[in-house]
């Protein structure tokens, strides 16, 4: 990975988005797009090939109170489907399928150096 990563991050806690945008600064990675929703989501990982976008970092439920993964799992497909070179972290508090890497949200302070080894 370059060493000054494009990042998309899809989280819809404000501070966790914070946090990652620090953790990713530090390593010299750039937090270029964000989403809280998945439509917001959605509509942006349709930008990844213009904006140069190569991880994604996402949270599996983007609805308080929800644990299914759905919108994991509808993230991960699109970013499969639209740019499949993308490496994808999961930072999610469950497990998450299809990811490159499973972070979790306990392991965010692991981000930018993960994001320098993909």
């Amino acid at each position: 990975m370059p060493e000054k990563a494009r990042v998309f991050a899809a989280e819809d806690d404000p501070d966790y988005l914070d946090t990652m945008k620090i953790e990713l600064g530090i390593k010299g990675h750039t937090l270029a797009l964000t989403a809280t929703t998945l439509e917001e989501a959605l509509k942006a990982i349709e930008t990844f090939p213009t904006a140069g976008i190569q991880i994604a970092a996402l949270d599996g439920n983007l609805k308080r109170g929800v644990k299914s993964g759905s919108d994991g799992r509808q993230m991960v497909a699109a970013i499969r489907n639209i740019s499949p070179s993308v490496k994808i972290i999961g930072m999610s508090g469950e497990s998450m399928e299809g990811v490159d890497i499973d972070l979790g949200k306990d392991r965010i302070y692991e981000l930018g150096k993960v994001v320098t080894e993909l």
